[in-house]
């Protein structure tokens, strides 16, 4: 049991997800092993076996060092990470010097100053908005659909390990807020989450346990109704009924509402299948994690320094998009293409993409200059552009590959479908139209939670490496 009261923000020693442990049989396995370091305080009475919760999470130590002659590994812990902790929490996106929440388990007969953590992180939110008030910092966390049940103003939360007083609820947004005061925001890793960061997310357990005894209770009468029949425990809401099926003064018999009005139900059957939709969804993503991006192995044996890239990028969600133009771009300069080399457009949003990119391939390379793979090459002063026309001139595009980046949200309608459906193919036409390859980095993501998650992993990098991969297939020039 913890308090939620942070002890010491510790640092990453390392993160390594293929060390060799020995398992109970004598087997030799991999293992995802974590060493923090921290001050003398933390390991204070740690023994191998004993608990403490990092950024959270209540995590047993295999290992301790306190007197090493190497400073760089004093005051250090081990511990590993089950496969079910990565997919739950955020641990496994640490990063070496990078700061975490520590708390040693609450000693019998402590004081608790916080509120009852157990440690066992129900999921992950993501940082959806953060503004000062006054010397107080706000922050507002997007939670899993399924949490927010659990999340009630003024009660309690355990963010990355913290005890916070929830501030505001909003459903619909599936949103909550809190507060840091000023000693909180020097004492937790909180401040250093930015938009777009995930957090760790313990609910009260209280709640849940009134939900287990309620959902028991309702079990047990259903049971009741089906073996004695509907008379035997009629809901609450069919007393104030002035009519059951087939006995009302409207004349309908069995109409499905159990005498309630059909306006009624049918007003809120929507909601209610929305709801159940989202849910069955968060459920299926919260099984498991890819690795996304990480598994692409592209050919890439071809001369980058006179590849021409240009960047389309949408303008929504403004600070996971430059995170994916942060990482895609580093790994083509990287991968030997020249920053001169890189053109970057920024429009509204995917709906515009088709438009903007049928404009940049519409500029001619001028007369002598060279393709990826060739000897000579030259510079795109902007001479020989032209109308966008669907055919390339002997001298083609000025670009040898177009990446497209951008995020589209699943929401209450179906918006998302409309904009993908209609970008989709415009974007596959150009690039058969003209020769020139285009890479789609457009997110189709049913929340925030999962556009975060690919943006911060491999996959703008894999968008990079595809784009040299089909920079040798640019047909739009005699190459």
């Amino acid at each position: 049991m913890f308090t939620g009261i942070v002890e010491e923000i510790g640092t990453v020693v390392s993160l390594q997800t293929d060390q060799e442990v020995t398992l109970w049989d004598g087997r030799k396995g991999k293992a995802t092993v974590l060493v923090v370091q921290c001050s003398e305080q933390v390991l204070g009475g740690a023994y191998i076996g004993c608990s403490i919760a990092v950024n959270g999470v209540c995590l047993t130590v295999v290992a301790f060092e306190t007197d090493a002659a190497n400073t760089e590994a004093a005051n250090t812990f081990t511990v590993h990470l089950a496969p079910e902790t990565l997919r739950k929490t955020n641990l496994g996106l640490l990063r070496t010097g990078d700061g975490v929440n520590l708390e040693r388990a609450l000693a019998e007969g402590g004081r608790n100053s916080g509120h009852n953590v157990q440690g066992h992180v129900d999921g992950t939110g993501v940082v959806f908005s953060r503004e000062n008030d006054g010397e107080a910092l706000k922050m507002v966390i997007r939670a899993p659909p399924p949490l927010m049940k659990y999340i009630v103003p003024k009660g309690f939360i355990a963010v990355d390990g913290t005890s916070l007083t929830v501030v505001d609820v909003d459903r619909e947004q599936s949103t909550f807020s809190f507060m840091l005061i000023p000693h909180t925001q020097s004492a937790v890793v909180l401040p250093r989450r930015l938009v777009g960061h995930q957090v760790n997310l313990e609910v009260d357990v209280t709640a849940k346990y009134v939900e287990a005894q309620l959902q028991q209770q309702q079990q047990q009468q259903q049971q009741q109704k089906t073996t004695l029949g509907d008379d035997a425990a009629p809901h609450a809401s069919d007393q104030n009924t002035p009519a059951t099926a087939g006995q009302g003064s409207t004349g309908h018999s069995g109409d499905g509402n159990n005498g309630r009005s059909s306006s009624s139900s049918s007003a809120n059957a929507p909601t209610v299948t929305a709801d159940a939709e989202m849910a069955a969804i968060s459920s299926q993503t919260e099984r498991g994690r890819t690795v996304h991006g990480a598994g692409l192995r592209v050919p890439l044996g071809v001369d980058t320094s006179t590849c021409r890239v240009a960047i389309v990028k949408t303008c929504w969600h403004d600070e996971l998009i430059g995170v994916m133009r942060d990482k895609c771009v580093q790994r083509l300069l990287d991968r030997g293409v020249q920053q001169s080399n890189i053109t970057e457009v920024a429009v509204p949003g995917s709906f515009e993409l088709p438009f903007a990119v049928a404009s940049l391939l519409s500029r001619k390379q001028q007369t002598g200059s060279s393709n990826i793979g060739a000897d000579d090459g030259g510079e795109d002063d902007g001479a020989n552009d032209g109308a966008a026309d669907g055919a390339a001139d002997d001298d083609g595009s000025a670009f040898d590959v177009v990446i497209c980046m951008g995020i589209l949200l699943k929401g209450g309608t179906i918006h998302m479908e409309v904009i993908a459906n209609a970008v989709t193919p415009a974007i596959m036409d150009l690039q058969l139209r003209t020769g020139v390859p285009i890479v789609f980095g457009v997110l189709t993501t049913l929340s925030i939670e999962q556009a975060s998650e690919r943006a911060h992993s491999a996959l703008p990098e894999s968008w990079a490496d595809s784009a040299i991969s089909m920079a040798a297939h640019n047909f739009s020039r005699n190459v």
